[in-house]
């Protein structure tokens, strides 16, 4: 079958192969001498029709000429012996007053319908065979039936090239819902996206697609509005918006940004390599002395200003080292509130309450849902690139840090005396305490600021991770109560 752009998915194209090939429609050509009907009559048409099992079967040429054809004898049949229609062959005269355009006949495109509906029970019957054989559904002849009857109402709101998974899934609501995910799994991504398909060649049909919305339909039958089926407006997430790679570049950047800058371990490898400057700081250990002036003159790419513009873009931070043309994101702090805070309320319903409400969890769901968006917005290939940069840098500063314990007059940590217990730790705590003191610039603990460090990368790694079913684990709600403490509400429970 020759189309033109993408064509119709197999079980739909085999459908109307059979149709064609199959009396009545076999052997049905255009017939020359009636192409001037042909333009009126399709325009009428594709303006008037919405039912794609219709628009399916009109666009195949031969349907189309076998219908107009049966249409127009029809239309003679019925003329009154003697008339001018009865004798000749169109083109038919306008009757004064009429709205009909010139060169038609009047209700041809109504018995061109009718002529159609004849033949759509064996189209949708073969639809489903062919479906069934394609995507190896395991149709049972008790289940056929009631699927050929439901097809017509289920289409509507569909393409032509969605007719197959129509069919999937009316099978699909016949049977258990256990079977639902397994049957509209043979679709593949088909399932979930409009497929659409385009119009077939020939002078004879009407274009399998719709039209624009902003081309304004024709109504030439006022009953054809009232007898439109409503049907569900059925809207899906906008789950495109969220890219997991975004996500995951900002769960790493959250921790990297929380340690490297609001705790300053960039900061104490810039003050080692001051000391080291102005001698006071001796290091005897080559390999360190090696990576301190690669540090200064190599590893330190991304500077203190471009992770200040990635915090304050991506985080809505407003860091002192944040350029003046750069404005921190305004939605993100709002966002990351609201998110804590429909965290605790699902994690501790209350003292009244022994699970979250359904009210509880969907604020949950919406407030991670806009996060998630938010970021996967504010992030962007250049970010992304970066951060995968700055976990670079950032792992050459802790072991720099590490190395550097021994020689910045760290405070004495005595190893343990227990039997098997570890020699070893994070030593390069040992040094930034050593090199930039216990308190941060302004003025809070440095184990403070490492909790809620380490909070906030659990809570970025969740939603880095989570699907939509994912409910928060108790280390998610310890992080979220840590970052925003939860209103405590006095109330006694009624007995």
């Amino acid at each position: 079958m020759s189309t033109t752009g993408r064509t119709l998915p197999t079980p739909v194209a085999a459908a109307l192969d059979k149709i064609e090939t199959s009396p009545p429609v076999q052997g049905a050509a255009p017939d020359p001498t009636r192409q001037h009907l042909t333009a009126d009559v399709t325009h009428d048409l594709h303006q008037r029709i919405s039912d794609p099992i219709v628009r399916a079967l009109l666009s195949r040429e031969k349907i189309f000429a076998w219908a107009l054809n049966e249409a127009i004898d029809q239309a003679k049949a019925e003329a009154p012996t003697g008339s001018e229609l009865h004798h000749k062959l169109p083109p038919f005269k306008e009757q004064p007053g009429s709205s009909t355009p010139s060169g038609s006949l009047p209700g041809l495109a109504d018995r061109v319908l009718a002529v159609v509906q004849t033949i759509q029970p064996s189209f949708l019957e073969e639809l489903v065979t062919q479906t069934n054989t394609e995507q190896k559904l395991k149709l049972t002849s008790a289940e056929k039936a009631p699927v050929i009857k439901a097809l017509p109402a289920a289409a509507y709101g569909h393409s032509v090239g969605e007719l197959d998974v129509v069919v999937g899934r009316v099978l699909a609501g016949h049977r258990a819902a256990r079977a639902h995910d397994s049957i509209m799994a043979t679709f593949g991504h088909r399932a979930g996206e409009a497929t659409g398909a385009p119009p077939e060649p020939g002078w004879s049909t009407v274009p399998i697609d719709e039209p624009p919305a902003s081309q304004p339909r024709t109504c030439n039958d006022p009953c054809a509005v009232a007898e439109t089926a409503f049907s569900d407006v059925d809207v899906s997430p906008p789950a495109a918006l969220i890219s997991t790679e975004y996500l995951t570049a900002a769960s790493v950047l959250a921790p990297i940004y929380q340690y490297g800058d609001w705790i300053g371990f960039f900061r104490a490898v810039d003050e080692a390599i001051r000391l080291l400057d102005s001698d006071k700081l001796c290091i005897e250990k080559p390999e360190l002395q090696n990576a301190l002036v690669c540090w200064d003159e190599r590893d330190n790419r991304v500077t203190a200003p471009q992770r200040a513009t990635l915090a304050a873009t991506v985080f809505g931070v407003d860091d002192a080292a944040r350029p003046s043309d750069v404005r921190p994101d305004p939605r993100m702090p709002g966002l990351l509130d609201s998110l804590f805070d429909a965290i605790n309320a699902y994690c501790d319903p209350g003292p009244c309450k022994g699970d979250p409400s359904p009210a509880t969890v969907q604020r949950l769901r919406t407030a991670t849902t806009a996060v998630r968006t938010r970021l996967s917005t504010v992030m962007t290939g250049r970010s992304v690139m970066r951060v995968r940069e700055l976990q670079i840098q950032f792992g050459k500063a802790r072991k720099i840090l590490y190395d550097l314990a021994p020689f910045v007059h760290a405070p004495c940590r005595p190893a343990p005396r227990r039997p098997g217990a570890s020699t070893t730790g994070p030593r390069e705590w040992l040094t930034v305490s050593a090199l930039l003191g216990p308190t941060l610039q302004d003025g809070s603990d440095l184990v403070d600021a490492a909790e809620r460090a380490r909070a906030y990368q659990t809570v970025f790694n969740w939603l880095a991770t989570l699907d939509e079913d994912t409910r928060p684990g108790d280390d998610v709600c310890l992080a979220a109560a840590r970052l925003r403490p939860p209103r405590t509400a006095h109330s006694t429970c009624a007995s």
